[in-house]
């Protein structure tokens, strides 16, 4: 029989990748130490104990200075972690479910788009002001934040734009951070010259386009322009008055803040940036692109009539090491799908920097390799992996020695190493931070920067004796000999407001500006009367040439804007922590946090009858959460019986997953699952599930593949009675079906898993991933073997921002594997689990991914026993932070044949994220079900 059927679906929010856990994220293998300030509370491990210290001696002064400038402050000693995990320099603010804040310990200005004088004060500084942006909850929310704890959270639901904004103004409070910096700026100075400056609700997404950077970009500089029309304190106020809004309330806010709408300002920031680029445009050079195809250039070096460049995206597909000819005629990739840093080129050798993540860490890897041709094009072989990390530049001396700039726990290093070898320190830089080196003949050329100025120094290698040294340079970013020469280095450097490109000759320390861009250019280098580097187009930054014009200058210095003075005088220092405590099993458990995680559960019926009401919590041991408790409590009032849930996780053994759980659920005769069960012999009002099991998994992987083995031990209790409540006057009857068979299960998942640098997940390219699983009846003679998960997907970009993909996915399973709760709510050993469920699948999706966008699916089913088609036509639920309401129509009864059957469905969804910051999500679209 052929039925059509529509289904409306509207989810109001939901909050997503923002309430994410850390559980399992921290390594277990480290050392866990804790110290404590007069706020705040620092975990470390001995890996990041100097940064860690560098945290201490100034959490405590920015703290006091910030919050009475933001308004706002913390009730308790504030959670810090220092981790030792990853090279690239970054920190993260997380409000749910308990507020901390986490910072690598990795240097933040070999960052180009970081500059500052400090590396700690700012890093944790911006991190900090997260936080005091996000605390508060005023008026109303200050009652619902007793109870619900940080999921209340009114400055969180505001656009992306203004979750950044407030953050990179203080970061530049003092004259350094990104609003100083034109390496970062100039972006949005060439989004405005190719005409693609975007509109308020476009800058608050993130999109797969370049660059990344918009919450930071425009939000920074948005913010900075009505500091100058209104004031510092003016802005900050913003958040205090967000704080009384209900969630997306924020234009209201703004509007009563400064007295003009968002849009009327960004109209007139619009303006302001215009203005700014047009003041640029008369005394500035244009460049020759080499390269077309924009998103990020790391490094470039020449190799014959080649140029050898590095680049990255946000994609891993569209990252690696690419060739184009000085021609541009022939171009490709050298090495493909890779994130390629800093790398040098002595003969047919090249030593390269590659980021590598892991289980527990995300490092940059020395390697080398050979450069060949075939025929036309050139070619790598013979890839040799050093094991060296910490690695961010690299110059080669000859085709076996490198020299280095090494990050150990926020110290910079220059290294030596040998092909074969071990690295050697040759000095540490002491208060200085490493920026560039570079190498021709016997001579090494370092850049590094102490309080934010530069300082140019040559060495001889052999002797490590010191040959000059100039601070004249300003706050430079880059340091490379001329071709063929020893005695000229080229340098970009902030001059203004703009970054310019200068010429420093060694012997008589005469300074030339040689090229004016008009967009900043990174890692310059003059060759016969030409500057070739890295710049901005109007798709991101490609490899260009400048013709030279010299122009002698005696200094270099740039324009800042200061409007927090005060930050200027705290400096980090480095010491040895004292009154050191050790991170204990149950590290901090509080009435504050278990309250923080507290939420009620709220079910119907298809006639809008209350099904159960409930609470559920959890807690962990917070901030690393290695262990995670989970309970929830309702009352069923369809069984007039109590449902319960206990849970225990625990990741403290290196890259195992323990878990033990013990439900109780019931189910009675008038929901879909009662009535097959009734269909299939049990005929009983009431049917309650036991369930005990104790498992453990591991997971192994790097950027390219994916390993998940998988064990676990369970005892299911299945029991049908006519009644099972616990009301006087009601009983149980003698006559009862039972089913009890403890259960050991076990299997394995492998995929091609992608690793993605930064924020977004890569979407593009082909991905494989299967798994087997084995049910096996311990007391008895059933076992269930089947693939669970196998799908061959392959995704491309379409229409500019548009994804298209295609999934192709077969799978067999058992009955209760179609409620999607394996080894949960539902265990796939019920005496039903005769019946089998196959499908056979083709989907497809256009859309955007992390953004507003338009989803269209068409789908083909083949499955051989259907569970239920019904929607429930109200269903209001708050899990974990997430609350939605979803609503439609019953559109068929649920099938109790195990005939094949044929299943069409398509379906257009607009899911518009409120508006782009990651915590507000609503979707709205119509489903078609065609059935045979």
């Amino acid at each position: 029989m052929k039925k059509l059927f529509f289904v409306s679906v509207f989810l109001f929010f939901s909050v997503s990748s923002y309430a994410q856990f850390l559980f399992g994220t921290f390594s277990p293998i480290e050392d866990w130490k804790k110290v404590e300030t007069k706020y705040f509370e620092i975990y470390f491990t001995p890996k990041s104990e100097n940064f860690a210290s560098r945290v201490y001696s100034v959490c405590d002064e920015v703290y006091e200075l910030v919050k009475v400038k933001m308004n706002s402050g913390f009730s308790y000693k504030f959670p810090i972690v220092v981790v030792d995990s990853s090279d690239l320099p970054n920190g993260f603010y997380l409000p749910v479910p308990f507020p901390r804040i986490v910072l690598y310990s990795s240097i933040i200005n070999k960052d180009s788009y970081f500059i500052s004088d400090d590396d700690i004060k700012i890093l944790f500084l911006h991190e900090l002001v997260h936080a005091l942006a996000i605390e508060p909850a005023r008026g109303f929310w200050s009652v619902l934040r007793d109870i619900f704890g940080y999921y209340i959270i009114p400055n969180a639901y505001v656009p992306g734009v203004f979750m950044e904004s407030v953050t990179v103004l203080n970061e530049s409070a003092w004259g350094f951070g990104r609003i100083n910096n034109p390496m970062f700026t100039d972006m949005l100075l060439a989004d405005v010259y190719y005409n693609k400056f975007k509109s308020f609700y476009k800058a608050s997404l993130v999109g797969y386009d370049f660059s990344g950077h918009e919450w930071y970009l425009y939000g920074g500089l948005f913010f900075d322009y009505l500091r100058e029309k209104y004031g510092y304190d003016k802005v900050l106020s913003f958040y205090t008055e967000n704080s009384y809004y209900m969630p997306n309330f924020f234009y209201l806010a703004f509007k009563n803040t400064f007295g003009k709408t968002i849009f009327e300002e960004w109209d007139q920031f619009r303006s302001y940036a215009y203005v700014k680029l047009s003041n640029r445009i008369s005394d500035s050079q244009f460049p020759e692109f080499l390269t077309s195809e924009g998103w990020y250039k790391n490094d470039f070096r020449f190799f014959g009539n080649f140029v050898i460049y590095s680049q990255g995206t946000t994609k891993g597909s569209l990252s690696g090491l690419k060739y184009v000819s000085t021609d541009k005629k022939k171009k490709g990739f050298l090495l493909y799908d890779r994130y390629i840093d800093s790398f040098d080129i002595k003969g047919n050798t090249i030593a390269f920097i590659e980021y590598i993540v892991t289980r527990y860490e995300a490092r940059c890897f020395l390697k080398f390799a050979k450069l060949g041709f075939d025929g036309y094009k050139p070619y790598v072989y013979d890839e040799v992996d050093t094991g060296v990390s910490g690695v961010y530049k690299v110059s080669l001396r000859d085709d076996k020695t490198a020299f280095l700039l090494v990050d150990r726990d926020g110290k910079t290093y220059i290294c030596s190493y040998s092909l074969g070898g071990k690295v050697s320190n040759v000095f540490d830089l002491g208060d200085r931070v490493g920026i560039d080196i570079d190498i021709s003949e016997n001579y090494l050329v370092l850049l590094s920067r102490l309080r934010g100025e530069g300082i140019i120094e040559v060495f001889d290698v052999n002797t490590w004796e010191k040959i000059c040294e100039s601070t004249n340079v300003g706050l430079a970013f880059s340091a490379r000999f001329s071709k063929g020469s020893t005695s000229r280095v080229t340098i970009s450097s902030i001059e203004g407001e703009r970054v310019n490109v200068f010429s420093y000759d060694l012997s008589s320390g005469k300074l030339e500006r040689i090229v004016k861009p008009i967009f900043a250019v990174g890692n310059p280098v003059e060759i016969d009367g030409e500057v070739y580097g890295i710049s901005l187009s109007k798709d991101g930054y490609e490899i260009v040439k400048f013709e030279t014009k010299k122009e002698e200058v005696n200094f270099v210095d740039r324009h800042v804007k200061v409007y927090f003075p005060e930050l200027l005088d705290i400096t980090s220092v480095s010491f040895k922590l004292t009154n050191v405590s050790e991170y204990s099993f149950f590290n901090r458990i509080t009435p504050l946090y278990i309250l923080s995680t507290f939420f009620p559960v709220v079910e119907f019926n298809y006639d809008f009858s209350l099904r159960r009401l409930g609470v559920l919590f959890g807690f962990c041991d917070e901030p690393l959460e290695f262990r995670y408790y989970y309970i929830d409590f309702s009352w069923d009032f369809n069984a007039n019986a109590i449902d319960y849930t206990f849970t225990f996780m625990d990741s403290s053994i290196p890259y195992v997953r323990t878990s033990f759980n013990l439900f109780r659920y019931h189910v009675v005769d008038s929901d879909f699952l009662g009535s097959r069960l009734k269909e299939i012999g049990y005929n009983y009002k009431v049917f309650t599930f036991d369930y005990v099991s104790l498992g453990a998994s591991g997971e192994v992987f790097n950027n390219y593949l994916y390993f998940y083995p998988f064990v676990y031990f369970s005892l299911p209790s299945f029991v049908g009675k006519d009644s099972d409540s616990i009301f006087p006057g009601y009983y149980f009857e003698n006559s009862s079906k039972v089913f009890f068979s403890p259960y050991l299960t076990m299997g394995a998942v492998f995929s091609t898993f992608k690793a993605s640098i930064g924020a977004l997940a890569p979407e593009e390219g082909i991905y494989f991933s299967t798994g087997v699983r084995m049910a096996n009846e311990v007391f008895g003679s059933r076992t269930n073997v089947y693939v669970f998960s196998s799908f061959l997907g392959l995704a491309f970009r379409v229409f500019g921002n548009n994804v298209l993909k295609f999934d192709f996915n077969f799978r067999t399973s058992d009955f209760s594997d179609a409620f999607g709760f394996v080894g949960f709510r539902y265990p796939e050993f019920f005496p039903v689990s005769e019946g089998r469920f196959d499908e056979l699948s083709l989907y497809t999706y256009l859309g955007g991914r992390f953004r507003n966008y338009l989803t269209s699916s068409l789908s083909a089913f083949v499955k051989f026993f259907e569970l239920n088609e019904g929607v429930w036509p109200v269903y209001i639920t708050s899990f974990w932070g997430s609350v939605g309401l979803v609503g439609g129509l019953p559109f068929n009864d649920f099938s109790l044949d195990l005939v094949p059957k044929f299943e069409a469905k398509a379906g257009i969804f607009f899911n518009v994220d409120i508006p782009g910051n990651g915590f507000y999500e609503s979707k709205n679209g119509v489903e078609i079900y065609y059935n045979f």
